[in-house]
């Protein structure tokens, strides 16, 4: 790799750390004081954010504490209507309830510069499938905002060809349509890496309910294309502290994505 190659890799490299609000544990101390005093990317999304967290996240408020004589009997009727909501907030459809949307292409259209190379490259093609922020309409905007700045921090607009699936509970009123595997998909595609974010998205295409944290960390297959498994934009939106495990995620991808171009 010539110093040219390198410089390009550290750039895109801080480019992405910093769209994903990483850039001050990255820097050395000095320059991340520089950069906490520019707005980055991530300092645009936070109304939106907030929003995310206060739809996400948000619990009844407390009752107030009856006065000394007052029955104790009309304490539990307060607390099990203010608890009641709870279960049917954390209940999740069945696994086979949950499916994926029709793979749409993502416009990401490349940089001046590198227009004509690309469209005159065979590029290396994605298959996101993520868990569906318009299930969090306050985050909506952001989580898909944040995925385009991943994306394009990542240096993919003009290197790769990308297409999208949400992943929602499965409609009761609509009749079952026949699906097809994800294996199928994935190869009707042509698919090369497939990015899955989010449980639900898990549960959906690779039928796994184990937590992240052990399915981020496994190399598994759709046929021939390469699977990593990361949090969702909507839960990053909410959960800061993934983020810097979020970046390790999408570096295996890439290295993925580079090692299939090297192998052709």
């Amino acid at each position: 790799m010539n110093a040219s190659t390198s410089l390009q890799l550290d750039s895109r490299r801080m480019a992405m750390l910093k769209a994903m609000g990483l850039e001050p544990w990255w820097q050395p101390p000095a320059a991340a004081q520089g950069a906490a005093a520019s707005p980055s990317p991530q300092a645009l999304l936070r109304p939106d954010a907030a929003a995310a967290e206060q739809a996400v996240v948000r619990t009844p408020a407390p009752q107030a504490a009856p006065a000394s004589g007052a029955p104790s009997h009309t304490v539990a009727p307060a607390r099990a209507a203010a608890e009641s909501p709870r279960p049917a907030a954390t209940q999740l459809p069945a696994m086979e309830q949950w499916h994926w949307s029709d793979p749409a292409p993502l416009d990401l259209p490349a940089p001046a510069s590198m227009q004509t190379a690309a469209s005159n490259a065979v590029l290396p093609r994605w298959w996101i499938v993520a868990d569906d922020w318009q299930l969090v309409p306050d985050a909506a905007d952001a989580a898909r905002q944040l995925l385009m700045n991943m994306l394009r921090a990542m240096g993919l607009p003009g290197r790769a060809q990308v297409w999208l699936s949400l992943v929602r509970p499965a409609d009761a009123a609509e009749p079952a349509a026949e699906a097809p595997t994800a294996e199928a998909e994935a190869a009707r595609l042509g698919a090369h890496i497939v990015l899955v974010m989010g449980r639900h998205a898990c549960q959906a295409l690779l039928g796994e309910r184990a937590g992240l944290a052990t399915l981020r960390q496994q190399t598994r297959q759709l046929g021939s294309a390469v699977v990593q498994v990361t949090d969702s934009p909507t839960r990053l939106l909410r959960a800061q502290h993934s983020k810097q495990q979020v970046w390790q995620d999408l570096k295996r991808a890439l290295r993925a994505m580079h090692g299939l171009a090297e192998g052709n």
